[in-house]
């Protein structure tokens, strides 16, 4: 398993979510670590170079370099979370972003 900040709690998630019947019974600790990359960019080299696997959002991996040098391994089911847009406390945000707003609010994403 290639490690990163976020590999235990999308590892996590997969389990939970992805009905695959293999996973429904894995641990985090089952999985040997063989390396950790705390640059989301380069979480991916490793496992282009074959060194090991990891687990990420599809968006991570079609912004990489490395996108057409990895496999994805599919889900039978949908693995989603919630995302929030966020901002200061009591500060009002500039009227350029009025209209990224909206966009959020009308897109669905997948």
């Amino acid at each position: 398993m290639i490690d990163h900040p976020d590999a235990q709690y999308y590892l996590q998630k997969l389990f939970d979510q992805s009905g695959l019947e293999e996973l429904e019974e894995a641990e985090w600790q089952d999985f040997r670590k063989v390396s950790y990359i705390n640059q989301h960019s380069q979480i991916l080299q490793p496992v282009s170079m074959g060194i090991g696997v990891t687990v990420l959002p599809k968006v991570a991996i079609e912004y990489s370099e490395y996108k057409d040098k990895v496999d994805v391994w599919p889900t039978t089911e949908l693995v989603s979370e919630p995302l929030y847009f966020v901002k200061k406390k009591r500060k009002q945000l500039a009227a350029r972003y009025s209209f990224l707003l909206e966009v959020i609010k009308e897109t669905e994403f997948s």
